[in-house]
């Protein structure tokens, strides 16, 4: 492949680092969220989901 040509194709990714940047972060923030929770001591008030 041509350099313009790559260039032309990497070009149409307007937002690589924020979609790259939200698909780490999302992941992580609910696998602390989810530690949080299983390390409480009182869980009494959570809502269980079934």
């Amino acid at each position: 492949m041509s350099n313009v040509k790559v260039n032309s194709i990497i070009g149409g990714y307007r937002h690589a680092v924020l979609f790259y940047g939200l698909s780490v972060l999302i992941p992580w923030l609910f696998w602390f969220g989810a530690g949080y929770v299983s390390h409480m001591e009182n869980r009494e008030n959570l809502v269980a989901v079934r």
